[in-house]
């Protein structure tokens, strides 16, 4: 599920106003205004709505992961076998995905607005693709792939180097390995990148973690 207006929907608990400019019109510019929800662009925003969603999990039972605190838990009981099995609820930022039988989501919607098209089974997540599929032993489980997320970074990257690196280098078609085998770094003597295409190598490095995160 996605959350609507996620940030708005957490109260501020810090004193903050600000000055309204003329986008507010002629008889509220100038004039004091203060600030009782996170709007965007306030540096305390995220943390506020960070707080508001981990007290609204806790007041509902769950649990943080210590491993990971987007991931929360709690006991519950199968009302078909009787066995004891955990609830999972991934939150991260306005992206909410829960594994469980029931539509829990209905539950979280009466604390975070979501959009009513968005509380459904899932079919996509932090760009990864999620399907079910039947595991050999006649299980089903729930599957991430990161095709769509391939596909949109190699785009994305095509589109980079067209429009600004004026065409200079092109992504080679089906290679066997990110470098030829025997490129050695160390020794490598071409020019450095400049500080927006260095920013840009980061931004695709982030990308490529996160795609062999998804598997």
């Amino acid at each position: 599920g996605d959350v609507m207006n996620a940030y708005v929907q957490a109260p501020v608990t810090e004193k903050v106003w600000m000055t309204l400019g003329n986008k507010w019109g002629p008889e509220m510019t100038g004039k004091k205004a203060i600030i009782v929800r996170p709007i965007y662009g306030l540096n305390l925003s995220s943390a506020e709505f960070c707080a508001h969603l981990a007290g609204s999990m806790v007041y509902l039972g769950y649990s943080p992961c210590k491993a990971d605190h987007d991931l929360w838990l709690k006991a519950k009981i199968d009302p078909k076998t009787q066995h004891q099995y955990y609830l999972y609820i991934l939150c991260y930022v306005d992206n909410v995905l829960i594994v469980d039988h029931d539509a829990m989501l209905r539950h979280i919607d009466k604390f975070f607005k979501l959009k009513p098209e968005s509380i459904r089974d899932p079919d996509m997540y932090l760009g990864a693709k999620i399907r079910q599929h039947q595991a050999k032993n006649g299980a089903w489980c729930w599957t991430l792939s990161p095709v769509k997320c391939v596909q949109e970074a190699v785009s994305n990257c095509k589109k980079h180097l067209k429009e600004k690196l004026n065409g200079k280098y092109t992504m080679p078609k089906g290679p066997a390995n990110p470098f030829p085998m025997k490129y050695e770094a160390e020794i490598d003597v071409l020019v450095e990148c400049d500080e927006d295409t260095a920013n840009y190598f980061q931004l695709i490095i982030g990308v490529l973690r996160w795609i062999v995160e998804i598997g």
